[in-house]
């Protein structure tokens, strides 16, 4: 390493820290380089502990018309693995907005999506109970707009086995269907 901080004794506090508090145009950090990378990462951040806090913990509750993590790749975005077994009281991918009234929680774009693409792919080759798709609510659930009804299918449903659809209703008000 060319710069090595090694503090095994130190419990509390910041190691490290770099304030910029009237930066109005360009970076606190910037990280370049990669040109020949092909293993390893310009950031790796790796914890040991089994009940660790955050990897990454970034807060910005002042941010309103901005946006707190922004990433742009000519590749994959995102991957994400996660080793865990069971998610009883947490999931994998945890998003909470309960302050939100207008807009959408998670928004999904794909414009030149082609035949055969998905703007979203859930698939478990194991399910054997449970739901692949859980959708709880009050009000609208589901609502599909397909614009383009004369080239594509509003609802496509392909079982090997099982039932199609299913509605039960306990409404006295309105119709099932």
């Amino acid at each position: 390493s060319l710069i090595s901080i090694s503090a095994p004794n130190y419990r509390n506090g910041s190691l490290m820290r770099i304030d910029a508090p009237n930066l109005e145009h360009g970076s606190v950090m910037d990280l370049t380089g990669g040109n020949n990378l092909k293993g390893g990462a310009l950031l790796k951040l790796e914890i040991q502990g089994e009940h660790s806090a955050s990897a990454i913990d970034i807060r910005a509750p002042n941010v309103v018309d901005g946006t707190a993590i922004k990433v742009e790749a000519g590749g994959t975005l995102l991957e994400a693995t996660t080793n865990v077994s069971s998610s009883v009281n947490k999931a994998a991918v945890h998003i909470s907005a309960p302050n939100l009234k207008h807009g959408s929680l998670v928004s999904i774009i794909a414009d030149k999506l082609a035949e055969n693409g998905n703007a979203l792919m859930l698939k478990s080759e194991s399910i054997s109970a449970g739901s692949l798709l859980n959708i709880k609510g009050q009000g609208t659930l589901l609502n599909i707009t397909n614009k383009n009804a004369r080239q594509s299918v509003g609802m496509n449903v392909d079982l090997q086995a099982g039932v199609g659809l299913q509605i039960n209703s306990n409404s006295e008000e309105a119709n099932a269907i």
